[in-house]
């Protein structure tokens, strides 16, 4: 077992986390090409750019990107409040 592993469940400290593999993992790759001021949120603005572009059904942007669709987050509020 890895180091890292055993201190992680010794501790219950969670590894994989959105910081933790952009600081150890993305962030060393894009400052070896010179793009060290890009952070999470321009990547993320990045695809979503780039998947409109590509004319990618608005259903399979939102799913990808974490968003509901604004009937469907009415569909979700219509239906709580029954």
């Amino acid at each position: 077992m890895p180091k890292w592993a055993k201190y992680a469940r010794r501790n219950h400290h969670p590894t994989v986390t959105k910081d933790n593999c952009w600081r150890r993992h993305f962030a060393p790759q894009l400052k070896l090409v010179g793009l060290d001021w890009v952070n999470f949120q321009v990547m993320r603005r990045t695809h979503s750019s780039l998947l409109n572009e590509l004319d990618v059904d608005s259903q399979v942007r939102a799913e990808q990107m974490g968003i509901k669709l604004a009937e469907e987050a009415f569909s979700v509020l219509q239906a709580s409040a029954i």
